[in-house]
């Protein structure tokens, strides 16, 4: 028995020993320098605790050597001599409730190396009255910011992906919010109570708002819920009675309960397509409301769901009168039973989705169904004008649109094309060439969708047939010259849908070629300029190029021409002109071709 009573004693010694060790050991882990306490893990330092006296205070960036990374959960909690605080840019993690209930802090300024704030960290701080969140965070979690009775400015960086659970719950003076394209998730309670809030925007990558995450921000006055959005929490908007305006994301399948409770200042509400329900009491209390636009695409109206929208006179339904009666409508949603129904006869459509019409013509539309009665209008009042029966009038060539509205503001649109009337603004000219060189036959036609075919003639235009000639199908024709074409005729046919027109006859005449003057092979017109081409005369030293108009007299251009060719250069746009060429061989002019090759300056 003595000796078991020993070892029991032993025991115990060692156990004591052992636990007199360890807590020296945990002691020795932390340490002290000036009003700070910290410990050291992995060569970082966390701050545990603050001795001083309060006031403006910058927290250090290095204790004992060591880097200063963590600020330790309630490190500041309750301090309420606490005034400001710089926090430095080693620092990357705050606490939970490291600042909690300092209800004199006036200002915090972060480092740039925060890239996360705990739960409950600033809860409390009723005097802190502006916050520019660190821009490496990720999230506001739990409650950051709540109670902040003076806060009435934050600033969210793009970057800040969540908006946490009572973020922002109780910040009486926040006047106005812009919520960044990175979030996506707006959690519950995010501004709750934010009573002074009149603006809002919601970034275009939220996809879901918790509920009651604008609970009572009664001064807020209009809210627009990006497409971006999949899911609202039911009572997202209670009793903002202030709220006048409400734009509803179109990807929405379900208006929650009591999402819009008692926005007493709503006078209308256009519910999207693709909504199947509206949930208990989403519209309750909503005393100013007067119209209400619900798609086709509901088949449940729940319980209250406009209960006391006493002002509710006129219901637009996106359906027939059958399918409205079919919903589902849950009781005491007398308002909504009492109200004038406008349901749809059938959907408004305008006869043609397209329409082709010429400068000048008048063209009637009619429009089916649809509600009450029509509004038209055009796109571009410079290319048509409509009236108020429809009627449409061409002004000038182009492209643009006629809508039709009906009473529920319901749009439909048809595409309009003004064209020019099919005319023919540029006739094919006669050409006179020799033997070997090219002729070209143009037109120029307004219209739309033109198309061209060029037709021949070898007997004087008795008969005519599809010229195979190269460009036989466009607004240029071109053909070799051979004797064989001497004398034939060529037209052009223009079509423009079921119109056409046919083109002047040109002639043209191959000259023979002769020993002593140069055989002149072609003339082509380009934008401010005639080329004229001769064949060589054999000895010839240079070249001597004439001009003239109809009924005119040649006039020399040059004399000392050494190629086979000339561009004219003063030639006015839409003058024919003829041109012919001399030899210079040996010491003498040679003759000349006294009728030339025609040509129409461009």
């Amino acid at each position: 028995m003595e000796k078991r009573k020993l070892v029991q004693r032993l025991l115990s010694a060692v156990l004591m020993l052992a636990l007199a060790v360890s807590i020296l050991a945990m002691t020795a882990l932390a340490d002290t320098e000036g009003d700070w306490e910290y410990s050291v893990e992995n060569g970082e330092a966390t701050i545990t605790a603050y001795t001083g006296s309060g006031g403006d205070i910058v927290i250090p960036s290095a204790l004992g050597g060591y880097p200063v990374t963590s600020l330790a959960s309630h490190l500041f909690s309750s301090r309420s001599e606490l005034k400001s605080v710089v926090i430095p840019d080693s620092v990357t993690y705050i606490g939970a409730w490291a600042f909690s209930k300092c209800s004199a802090l006036t200002s915090v300024t972060f480092g740039s190396g925060v890239t996360s704030i705990g739960n409950y960290a600033f809860d409390g701080c009723s005097k802190l009255s502006s916050i520019t969140i660190p821009s490496g965070g990720k999230s506001i979690r739990e409650c950051t910011f709540a109670n902040c009775s003076s806060l009435a400015s934050v600033t969210i960086p793009d970057g800040v992906t969540t908006i946490g659970n009572g973020a922002f719950y109780k910040c009486s003076s926040l006047r106005s919010i812009v919520i960044p394209d990175s979030v996506t998730l707006l959690d519950k309670q995010a501004f709750y109570c934010c009573s002074a809030l009149t603006s809002a925007v919601i970034g275009s990558g939220v996809t879901s708002i918790g509920e009651t995450a604008f609970y009572s921000c009664e001064s807020l006055e209009s809210i627009v819920i990006p497409d971006s959005v999949t899911e609202i929490g039911s009572s997202a908007f209670f009793q903002c009675s202030g709220m006048a305006q409400i734009t509803v994301s179109n990807n929405l399948t379900e208006i929650p309960a009591k999402a819009f409770y008692g926005c007493s200042s709503l006078t209308s509400v256009t519910i999207p397509s693709g909504v199947e329900t509206i949930g208990r009491s989403a519209f309750c209390y909503c005393s100013s409301l007067t119209s209400a636009a619900i798609p086709n695409s509901v088949t449940l109206i729940s319980d209250y769901a406009f209960s006391d929208c006493e002002s509710l006179a006129d219901v637009w339904y996106g359906g027939t009168s059958a399918q409205w009666n079919d919903i589902e409508v849950g009781g005491n949603n007398d308002p909504l039973k009492n109200a004038e129904c406008h349901t749809v006869v059938s959907a408004l459509s305008i006869r043609y989705a397209s329409k082709t019409i010429k400068v000048s013509e008048t063209f009637q539309f009619t429009a089916t169904g649809g509600s009450g009665s029509y509004a038209w209008r055009t796109g571009n009042a410079s290319v048509a004008t409509v009236d108020a029966t429809g009627k449409v009038t061409g002004k000038a060539a182009g492209n643009t649109s006629l809508y039709c509205k009906d009473s529920t503001g319901k749009e439909v649109e048809c595409l309009l094309e003004i064209v020019s009337p099919l005319s023919i603004t540029a006739q094919p000219q006669n050409a006179t060439l020799a033997a070997g060189g090219t002729a070209k036959f143009s037109i120029k036609a307004d219209g739309s969708d033109l198309t061209y075919q060029w037709e021949y003639s070898t007997d004087g235009g008795k008969t005519w047939a599809n010229s195979p000639a190269t460009g036989n199908d466009t607004a240029t024709l071109t053909i070799p010259a051979t004797a064989s074409c001497n004398g034939n005729r060529y037209r052009c046919v223009v079509k423009s849908g079921g119109e056409s027109v046919i083109s002047n006859t040109a002639t043209l005449t191959i000259k023979a070629a002769t020993a002593d003057y140069p055989v002149l092979t072609g003339a082509t017109a380009s934008a401010g300029q005639i080329t004229v081409k001769w064949s060589a005369v054999s000895d010839a030293s240079k070249y001597a190029v004439y001009r003239k108009v109809s009924g005119g007299s040649w006039e020399r251009l040059t004399n000392t021409a050494t190629g086979t060719s000339y561009t004219d250069k003063s030639a006015k746009a839409g003058t024919t002109y003829w041109y012919t060429v001399r030899a210079y061989v040996g010491s003498a002019w040679g003759s000349y071709d006294a009728t030339g090759v025609s040509v129409k300056a461009e």
